[in-house]
């Protein structure tokens, strides 16, 4: 019995990345914070598999937004994972308007060079695939936005160098089953 209990427990753990507790997202704007069930949505997302080992975390909130920036220990890797607050009157439905190949170009701005491999979409989850240059390395990146509501908004990045294909596409399907690339 005690190895079924085991077993059941470890499942979610085994099986992808939603979040470790239930956290209750908000779903007006009454105010432009995020609320406590935001922000913990944001921290407890893919938590399981960015784990304190290997990855160093740190998170801000700010008016419309909690964003959680996991950097890697040991490779030149990051990942970004936030709750984005849509309050105007068509919200996350104007989604387009706010992500598109320009904006994304605009996002990624710091890197020296940046090129929009592909974008697809799954459902309501859209994926953009990005190539990258910084300081001479090749990077890729993944950049997922999922409406949870409305008025919420998860928006997931991951970077990791070129040559790590494997851990993108470990990361890719663990974060995002349903659409871990574009084919």
């Amino acid at each position: 019995m005690k190895k079924i209990i085991y077993i059941l427990m470890l499942i979610p753990l085994l099986i992808g990345c939603a979040p470790v507790a239930s956290a209750s997202i908000g779903s007006s704007c009454e105010s432009l914070q995020p609320t406590p069930g935001d922000v913990q949505y944001a921290l407890n997302f893919g938590s399981s598999l960015f784990t304190e080992a290997v990855w160093v975390r740190s998170y801000s909130v700010y008016e419309q937004e909690a964003i959680v920036n996991w950097t890697h220990r040991s490779v030149a890797a990051l990942s970004d994972v936030s709750m984005q607050l849509f309050c105007n009157d068509n919200g996350t439905a104007d989604l387009e308007l706010y992500y598109n190949t320009d904006t994304l170009k605009e996002k990624f701005s710091n890197y020296d060079s940046i090129n929009i491999v592909t974008s697809c979409k799954n459902k309501d989850i859209v994926l953009y695939e990005l190539d990258a240059v910084e300081e001479g390395s090749n990077y890729t990146i993944h950049q997922w936005f999922q409406p949870l509501n409305k008025t919420r908004l998860l928006s997931v990045v991951i970077v990791f160098p070129k040559e790590e294909t494997a851990l993108t596409t470990k990361y890719s399907e663990q974060l995002f089953p349903d659409l871990p690339a574009c084919k």
